[in-house]
């Protein structure tokens, strides 16, 4: 069995009005991406998904794809190890968190095939399911305290147990106070019992970090990524008592040595897409627990048959931290995976529809797979 053929499918997930996502970089109110199907040469098809950083640039991630693709053709989808170094050399020596997705899209679809070929679901490959749901949280976007209060109340009668609040720069302002604000509402709003992470999404500076958390600690919170870059996620980590969540600098497993090494952050957040895959996913989370340091699942802005996958891996790992992201699908419109496949979220909990389904147990809707745009084969 070898690799033929990779083809792409661009989709547009609307958001609902009223989950409109507002965060410290923007306001992303659509998915953008694309599906990514890869053929091989007896007839299996495997799916992944590409999400196109930055936003909507998903034009230029295709072109980038389209280079990256051959590199894989004629290769056995199982030698997993020879795929990832071909797709390696096509990329920066220190890949940024755009290729990583790229690499990401053709991992889950060779997952896909792998678990097809071996007749059983993915999380069989990967070592086992922990337990037949992962506890997931809801991400609260950017709002007055009182809007994030009710979002959240509602969110926790909903069964979510880890709400993940959005702070950092909207539209170029940020109050330090109302910060404060945002997070003692949620907390009031939630009570005692939810877990509360944090997360600025590196829309603070090391400074206004070092201030406004220390103001904060006394709601019981998690910090997740409120600086960019590793040395003042380090300064920030040895001047709180929160623990630290590393999120955007943690996308390697080169990093995540270093953060181990250093003693960066008690945690990491891992987004497998945005990782390069599932492969180099596990690589990562071994280390993690070799050495000691906690880690929990997220997801990047992905639709609901990325987040399928997701839910495999997530099961596998049995995570520090219980509650993982991926309901970012929950907010569109429009859903791109049959209905009576892949992952749904009920409860504050996520489960697969079809368990003992092969590969994936999830595919596109056969309309959104009409226009090919060939990438490799």
């Amino acid at each position: 069995m070898k690799i033929a053929r990779i083809e792409a499918f661009p989709i547009d997930l609307r958001y609902r009005p009223t989950r409109e996502f507002l965060v410290s970089y923007g306001v992303i109110d659509r998915m953008q991406n694309a599906i990514v199907k890869v053929m091989t040469d007896d007839g299996l098809v495997g799916f992944g998904e590409l999400m196109p950083l930055p936003l909507g640039d998903r034009e230029g991630c295709l072109e980038e794809l389209k280079k990256l693709g051959p590199s894989v053709l004629r290769q056995d989808p199982f030698c997993m190890r020879e795929i990832h170094a071909r797709m390696d050399e096509q990329l920066s020596d220190e890949p940024s968190s755009r290729e990583l997705c790229l690499k990401g899209s053709i991992d889950f679809a060779l997952y896909d095939i792998m678990g097809q070929a071996a007749g059983v679901p993915v999380y069989k490959l990967l070592g086992g399911s922990y337990d037949d749901g992962v506890p997931m949280h809801f991400s609260i976007s950017i709002r007055s305290p009182e809007e994030m209060g009710e979002d959240t109340a509602a969110r926790v009668a909903e069964g979510f147990r880890a709400i993940e609040v959005k702070l950092g720069r909207f539209r170029g302002a940020l109050d330090l106070d109302i910060e404060i604000a945002r997070i003692a509402a949620i907390r009031e709003a939630a009570g005692p019992e939810v877990i509360i992470i944090a997360d600025p999404n590196i829309g603070w500076t090391a400074d206004e970090a070092i201030e406004v958390l220390p103001a904060i600690e006394e709601y019981d919170i998690y910090v997740e990524q409120p600086v960019a870059g590793l040395e003042d996620l380090k300064r920030v980590h040895d001047a709180i008592e929160s623990p630290v969540i590393a999120d955007e600098s943690a996308a390697t497993s080169r990093v995540v040595a270093e953060i181990i090494r250093r003693d960066i952050a008690d945690m990491i957040n891992l987004k497998v897409l945005r990782t390069g895959g599932i492969h180099e996913a596990c690589k990562m989370l071994d280390m993690c627990e070799a050495a000691g340091l906690g880690y929990r699942h997220d997801n990047v802005i992905q639709s609901r048959l990325a987040s399928t996958m997701t839910i495999h891996f997530s099961t596998t790992y049995r995570a520090s931290m219980p509650d993982c992201g991926g309901t970012q699908f929950t907010r569109t419109i429009e859903d791109v995976v049959n209905e009576a496949e892949g992952v749904y979220v009920e409860g504050g909990v996520a489960r697969l529809r079809n368990p003992d389904a092969p590969g994936m147990g999830a595919t596109p809707k056969a309309e959104l797979l009409q226009d090919p745009i060939p990438i490799a084969g």
